[in-house]
């Protein structure tokens, strides 16, 4: 099993596979790791109805995946609008976000989204208690809608309750809540429209945490502001700021990562070094003690792309290494490191290959006399051949009939009377080793 991107969110973290699909695990009271159920999972399931992926991102219990077309699919917690289909209701498994077909970009918040679209234009959707969306208004939307006065995007990066933008020739616009400075532009006063970010020249990434800000500077530098009561801004205080300041002692980054009150850079050398919050283990060098400044995360040496999540406090982060696993480190009450346990970590752990991915077929005949026998056939498949042969699949028709696959192929099959017209369908309730899965409905007319 080959990653090519990790995004870590509140409680729950999905990842990019080379296949173009995306698994997820941690926390799913809310869907948010779109498997069709509302279980938590502590190792890696694979998200329902989604393909031909080229990016993701994880909000605080929700998450987004864009998709080769430029259309983004997202799911979880739908409550203030952050799905983008119209409704406020939450969601097991991916839902279109309406009007958005030729996305660049996609970022999640706390609560709310934001997507780059052609031009360099932003939209949003969301929560916007604090002017997240940046349309002038604080009033949620269901539905995107424009970023005022904003053009030549190139990244966008949401946080808790602000979002940034990084624009052509390396400056950056703010708005939202800005009520520690996050939005960096000299003031603590919210904003619902875009405002520049002081001071900030030739950043070449942007990383929004819970509430504060960080931006990666043309050669390697970073620099942070906002909120700095765990020395998440990496100046070696503990003082707030509304303006950058530069983090101490660190060169040679070429990603940034700001989590909810911690924050991580990779390096050029593939090891990562974080600073802030250490309360569960978050800067990953075997300790608890929070940092002013950058640490090491113990045994990390090739890492190739990074993501720091979590809350206020209850933080985790992971890495994408060489060869394409994942590691993740930090707060696990909800399984989010992904392996296997529920128990914290202050060193990384390897993500759990989890259970495979299963897909059940069915065949049925589109009507039948009355009294009549009618054969369901079809087949469970799967890439691990023992989650093919044996397993039970049942035949759901009203009442239900039980059946064992066969073979190499996974094949079965019912043989049942037909009195009136049915809707059928056949599930497979899957194990430790192999995912469930639903067939297509088939209805057969009398």
């Amino acid at each position: 099993m080959t990653y090519t991107q990790v995004s870590a969110g509140e409680s729950h973290t999905c990842a990019l596979l080379s296949a173009s699909t995306v698994k997820c695990w941690g926390d799913n009271w809310y869907g948010e790791l779109g498997n069709r159920t509302w279980t938590d999972s502590s190792v890696p399931v694979d998200v329902a109805r989604v393909t031909a992926v080229t990016e993701i991102s994880t909000g605080g219990t929700h998450a987004c995946a864009l998709v080769a077309s430029g259309a983004i699919k997202c799911w979880g917690h739908g409550y203030y609008g952050e799905l983008g289909d119209g409704d406020r209701g939450n969601s097991y498994v991916p839902v279109g976000v309406l009007g958005i077909t030729d996305a660049a970009d996609v970022s999640l918040g706390e609560q709310h989204t934001c997507a780059i679209v052609p031009g360099g234009a932003v939209k949003c959707w969301g929560q916007n208690f604090y002017g997240q969306l940046g349309n002038g208004t604080r009033n949620i939307s269901p539905l995107p809608v424009d970023v005022s006065g904003l053009a030549g995007a190139t990244r966008i990066s949401a946080g808790g309750n602000h979002t940034c933008a990084l624009v052509a020739g390396g400056a950056v616009k703010c708005w939202g809540d800005n009520y520690s400075g996050e939005l960096g532009n000299g003031t603590t006063v919210d904003s619902s429209t875009p405002v520049d970010v002081s001071g900030l020249a030739g950043a070449t990434q942007i990383s929004l945490g819970e509430v504060h800000t960080c931006a990666l500077i043309a050669g390697g530098a970073v620099q942070c502001w906002g909120d700095n009561r765990y020395g998440q801004l990496g100046d070696g205080t503990a003082t707030d700021s509304s303006v950058p300041v530069d983090v101490a002692g660190l060169s040679g980054a070429i990603q940034i990562s700001a989590g909810g009150s911690h924050t991580c850079a990779l390096v050029a050398s593939g090891a990562v070094k974080c600073w802030g919050n250490n309360d569960h283990g978050q800067l990953g060098n075997g300790t608890t003690t929070g940092s002013a400044t950058p640490v090491d995360v113990s045994g990390i040496v090739s890492a190739t792309q990074i993501s720091a999540g979590g809350s206020w406090e209850e933080s985790h982060a992971c890495a994408l290494v060489s060869g394409g696993s994942v590691e993740c480190w930090g707060y696990n009450s909800s399984g989010q490191l992904g392996n296997g346990t529920m128990a914290d970590s202050s060193v990384p752990v390897g993500v759990a290959a989890g259970p495979e991915a299963t897909a059940l077929s069915i065949r049925a005949p589109h009507s039948a006399v009355r009294g009549a026998r009618a054969r369901i056939k079809g087949a469970l498949s799967s890439p691990q051949a023992a989650c093919v042969s044996s397993q039970q699949v049942v035949l759901k028709k009203g009442g239900s009939m039980t059946a064992a696959t066969t073979g190499a192929t996974g094949a079965y099959r019912f043989v049942v009377r037909i009195t009136k017209s049915i809707a059928v369908r056949v599930t497979y309730a899957g194990n430790a080793s192999c995912e469930p899965s639903i067939s297509a409905k088939k209805t057969i007319n009398v």
